[in-house]
């Protein structure tokens, strides 16, 4: 069974932890970037409130948002994406398709039978034949 996070909405608690790591590193990629939250805003179509809201924990972009951030602070935006703790769409669809081998592998990996390092080697040979 799965057990998804709402990160959505901000109730009278205040901002989720995870709406606040999402705006941290937000902040500082855009900063990384030596953009303004003006600067931001406009290069993605936003109010410059907005951004403020986001970066502050207020507020949760949208996977497109999301994807706009990523482009302007020139950062990768599946990282963003996990950071909200989504799965970027095409890896959803992958592990939909490869619904025999996905959660096994990643049931193993999570056990520690499958190690990183494993991993990156698999990666790097798989580069390798690009």
């Amino acid at each position: 069974m799965l057990a998804w996070h709402n990160i959505h909405s901000v109730d009278a608690s205040g901002p989720s932890k995870t709406a606040l790591e999402l705006g941290k590193e937000i902040r500082r990629r855009r900063l990384e970037a030596k953009l303004t939250q003006r600067d931001l805003a406009s290069e993605v179509g936003v109010s410059f409130p907005h951004i403020s809201k986001i970066e502050a924990g207020h507020d949760v972009p949208s996977d497109d948002l999301l994807g706009r951030i990523a482009k302007a602070t020139k950062s990768d935006p599946d990282q963003l994406t996990l950071i909200a703790r989504r799965i970027p769409a095409d890896l959803t669809d992958l592990v939909l398709r490869k619904r025999d081998l996905a959660p096994q592998f990643l049931r193993s990996w999570k056990r520690g039978e499958i190690r990183d390092e494993e991993i990156r080697k698999l990666l790097d040979r798989a580069a390798r034949r690009r």
